[in-house]
């Protein structure tokens, strides 16, 4: 339903809504008429018409899209109009604070035409009007026997679209149906556009839906846990699970349909039980798109859409232990060199490489927060024959997540390279050496420099001619302050630049 500024903060006292949490309220009705005339009935084909406004005399366009509702859209409505349009959803109103919101839009002869809007909860036998919050611009009409005297209409010229919020709470509890009424009278002296609706709103009714969005599951209990979450029908849901680091990213998680207890734990000491309550409609999310890092809100976020209002349960087992930095293999004769580099590290044990789903290599983790730069190489392999390679994290707990697959080819001469590149250094981040590997697929000029994050070159390791093949340079930062750097290779019309990072 719709809340005034004063409940939204007493919700988010009571609630715990943060700064960056929104209070999604999902209207039962709500529409455009884009696609549809809303359910609204008029009762004359000749009176309110749904549809495009052509109508010289009328508004240039619908307040949004095309289509919209007028008391006649390609003409003027003449005299001794009375037009009616109803819509009766069934739906009862649910809330003291309902509200029946649009947009408006009028031109009409001031004194003598004009339109309000009623509300009957006896299958349309009786309607009374109800005026908008400000009231009607004008107190009555005269000479209009379809609106009849001492009735507050629209009337007058609005001048553009205007945004009428309409108090419905007094009918809390029954079903109204809802009319728009518009009349002239007899004597009819210039062009008028007449009234038009467009974007009906109606907060309050039963089946809305109220959610926070985004969404917080919190993990600073521990992990594994589990968190009941709202979701309305066809919204896009935004869950986040914080606090977590760039590095925490989330790697073991579900969503399971319905809040009633653990759906799928048997382990009771596992605190899974922020699922226990049955009060609400299962529901079941899809993902769309991938988990991303959101720095606003200090944790990783997926988007999530239901077909349906309820709710639904979602668990966290475990994050990511590794951030991947850089990942590459390197061929030589016979030959293949793997070098990565982590950003950070929590929780992890190891790095396993795996070929054609073989383990073949182990390489112990340094389980830095600051990362790591690591180095593996397979030997007494076949020339001109291409190997893929998977790089897989086991954490501390066990848990394996694959962060990479690679796939290069050994040569029968190292030096024997058939397009540039330039390399990531090894290793990286580094104290105070390293060394900054490049393929030249064609002998000639060339020219190796770094620099800061400033532009400013702070070393040049080569400014001349060098011949085709894979060349290492090693680079000395012993003269230099600890941060970002990078390095750019230009041969030709080739040029490429890489970062790396000295720490002291």
């Amino acid at each position: 339903m719709k809340k005034s500024l004063i409940i939204l903060m007493c919700l988010a006292l009571l609630c715990g809504i943060t700064a960056a949490q929104n209070l999604d309220i999902i209207p039962a009705y709500s529409e455009d008429f884009e696609a549809t005339d809303g359910g609204w009935v008029s009762d004359n084909a000749d009176g309110w018409q749904w549809g495009i406004p052509t109508y010289w005399a009328g508004p240039s366009s619908a307040h949004s899209g095309s289509n919209c509702w007028g008391t006649r859209i390609a003409e003027s409505y003449g005299n001794n109009a009375c037009f009616n349009m109803v819509l009766a959803p069934g739906l009862q109103v649910i809330s003291a604070d309902a509200t029946f919101e649009c947009w408006l839009w009028y031109n009409t002869e001031t004194n003598w035409d004009g339109g309000h809007f009623l509300v009957s909860t006896d299958d349309g036998a009786n309607w009374q009007s109800v005026p908008p919050e400000g009231g009607y611009p004008r107190p009555e009409v005269f000479g209009n026997p379809c609106i009849g005297g001492g009735v507050p209409v629209w009337a007058g010229a609005s001048g553009d679209w205007l945004h009428v919020v309409i108090p419905i709470g007094q009918f809390n509890g029954l079903v109204p149906q809802y009319k728009f009424k518009f009349g002239s009278n007899d004597s009819y002296y210039a062009d008028y556009g007449g009234l038009y609706v467009d974007d009906v709103v109606i907060y309050g009714l039963e089946g809305e839906c109220d959610v926070l969005n985004p969404a917080m599951v919190d993990v600073s209990g521990g992990i594994p846990m589990c968190q009941c979450i709202d979701v309305c029908y066809n919204e896009p849901l935004i869950i986040c699970f914080w606090p977590l680091m760039e590095n925490e990213k989330p790697i073991l998680y579900r969503f399971d349909e319905g809040c009633t207890g653990d759906p799928f734990r048997d382990n009771e000491t596992i605190p899974g039980f922020g699922c226990d309550y049955v009060d609400c409609p299962p529901a079941y999310p899809d993902t769309v798109g991938e988990f991303y890092y959101s720095e606003e809100l200090g944790g990783w976020c997926i988007e999530v859409v239901a077909h349906a209002n309820g709710c639904f349960c979602v668990c966290i087992d475990d994050i990511l232990p590794v951030e991947l930095a850089g990942f590459e293999a390197i061929p030589a004769d016979g030959e293949i060199t793997l070098n990565w580099t982590t950003a950070s590290e929590a929780n992890n044990d190891r790095f396993e490489i795996m070929r054609d789903a073989a383990l073949i290599g182990v390489v112990k983790a340094s389980n830095s927060a600051t990362g790591h730069s690591y180095s593996w190489t397979e030997s007494n392999l076949t020339n001109g024959c291409e190997y893929t390679y998977s790089l897989v994290t086991i954490s501390m707990d066990g848990l394996r997540e694959t962060l990479g697959t690679i796939s290069s080819t050994p040569n029968f001469d190292a030096a024997s390279v058939t397009e540039y590149a330039l390399h990531q250094n090894y290793p990286n981040p580094f104290n105070p050496e390293t060394s900054i590997s490049f393929d030249l697929a064609e002998a000639g000029a060339i020219k190796l420099t770094v620099f800061n994050p400033l532009g400013q070159t702070v070393a040049t390791l080569v400014n001349g001619t060098m011949a085709s093949g894979r060349h290492t340079i090693a680079f000395d930062g012993t003269n230099l302050t600890s941060g970002l750097y990078y390095y750019r290779l230009e041969a030709g019309d080739f040029s490429a630049i890489r970062k790396m990072i000295l720490i002291k």
